[in-house]
């Protein structure tokens, strides 16, 4: 059985569908079809969290490790087999669970201008409708508030932009040259020289040229109301009802579908002033653990 060595760690909204969508393109690189399993976060998956809809979170990831290794039983003649949970980075013990299965992994994590992410994460829920706060103000004070306590992680649009308390797990336990971090605006930026470090990272051949980046789980408000919530419940009754499509051949067909609904339904509104003069001092000391773990420069983030 092939051992996947490269794990896409995170963070959420900060591109890795986009990166796990190019890395597919390469013949030395093998994802699983599905691409969040989530398996090394199974110690949490009876935890009873109390947020909306946190009962079906862990729902859909294999639960033993022959399940989650017969995602990778077609990974044969490969350099690099991975996968993209993005919510390993959050959690801390991960790290230790990915250096016992495999000490020669890569790590590979993305990190966003913080207040950016937590935006982003906010409008992910409201097009999923799994967000009761009436504005993204609202939800940032039930957060610093202690309202979202008992809430799953993936419902904290503040706690899961801290990268630097997360990632320091990581840089404790692997080899500085397995780890790296990149930034969701180099992607956006620069999307070419962006694949050009993660090819030389990984040692593979550089086949991305002229890339041109395409949005990938977009979030936002939707357009029409009414149209919206008919959409999501449809997903939800799919999701729950026939769970093996989620990740069948079929998928690829309805992420088409996703991508292009998302794209052309939802807007996404500027962020109100009030939202960001809450956070930028929440966020200060956690940038700068972060610049000075990764290296990064991150002064356009203060």
């Amino acid at each position: 059985m092939t051992k996947p060595n490269l794990f896409i760690i995170g963070s959420a909204k900060c591109g890795t569908t986009t990166l796990y969508s190019y890395l597919q393109k390469s013949k030395e690189i093998f994802f699983s079809i599905q691409k969040e399993p989530h398996y090394f976060l199974r110690e949490v998956h009876d935890l009873k969290y109390q947020g909306p809809d946190d009962d079906f979170f862990f729902e859909k990831y294999p639960k033993t490790l022959t399940e989650y290794e017969k995602l990778f039983s077609d990974a044969k003649g490969y350099a690099w087999v991975g996968e993209a949970s993005t919510m390993y980075m959050y959690y801390s013990q991960v790290a230790q669970k990915l250096f016992d299965y495999n000490p020669e992994a890569k790590i590979i994590g993305i990190v966003r201008n913080p207040i950016q992410r937590a935006y982003s994460h906010y409008l992910h829920h409201v097009r999923e409708q799994t967000v009761s706060a009436p504005s993204f103000y609202d939800a940032l004070k039930e957060e610093l508030g202690g309202k979202r306590d008992s809430w799953a992680p993936q419902r904290k649009f503040i706690d899961m932009s801290m990268y630097g308390r997360q990632l320091q797990a990581y840089f404790d336990l692997f080899p500085r040259d397995q780890i790296l971090i990149l930034k969701f605006e180099d992607l956006m930026k620069n999307p070419n020289e962006f694949l050009g470090k993660v090819s030389e990272f990984l040692g593979v051949e550089n086949v991305f040229q002229d890339i041109k980046v395409d949005k990938h789980n977009a979030s936002g408000v939707p357009k029409f109301g009414m149209l919206h919530t008919v959409y999501i419940k449809s997903l939800r009754f799919m999701r729950r009802t026939f769970p093996f499509l989620t990740h069948s051949p079929l998928s690829k067909i309805r992420k088409k579908f996703d991508n292009y609904y998302r794209n052309l339904f939802l807007s996404k509104p500027k962020m109100d002033q009030k939202s960001a003069d809450l956070l930028k001092p929440v966020f200060r000391k956690d940038i700068m653990q972060l610049e000075k773990l990764t290296g990064l420069d991150l002064k356009d983030w203060y």
